[in-house]
């Protein structure tokens, strides 16, 4: 019986270090949550996107403001945004060049996703700021 627990106790700590493993190796990684400054209605970011890559973040809003997110990449315009609600319903944002605006519809947490416009381009670096009103 002893023999039996301690060989569960390894292969369970064997398990859980794999796991671990995986996660620093490319496993899916958690959206980054944009915070805003006590205050401030505004977040700005940037960030490095390569090949198939994709960032995203997640930031709660409430039902009715208005969210706005001004762009730049270098180079220019290789960078397009997607954003969905909590439920993963996508969500479009009215587009003005680099700059995307929209009225929130529902209180909760919304993703964003941040591509490179050509799949298979090679590499991009990007700044934005997030507006919530």
């Amino acid at each position: 019986m002893k023999r039996i627990f301690v060989t569960v106790l390894v292969l369970s700590s064997l398990f859980v270090a794999a796991q671990a493993a995986h996660a620093q190796c490319g496993g899916k990684a958690e959206a980054n949550r944009i915070k805003f400054k006590r205050g401030a209605h505004s977040s700005a970011l940037k960030g490095k996107l390569k090949a198939d890559e994709q960032a995203e973040y997640v930031f709660g809003a409430s039902a009715g403001q208005t969210v706005s997110i001004d762009v730049s990449s270098v180079p220019a315009n290789a960078i397009t945004l997607e954003l969905q609600t909590s439920t993963g319903e996508s969500f479009e944002l009215q587009s003005m060049g680099t700059k995307w605006t929209g009225t929130i519809p529902e209180t909760g947490d919304y993703m964003l996703f941040v591509k490179l416009v050509t799949p298979g381009s090679k590499r991009a670096n990007y700044t934005f700021t997030l507006a919530i009103n």
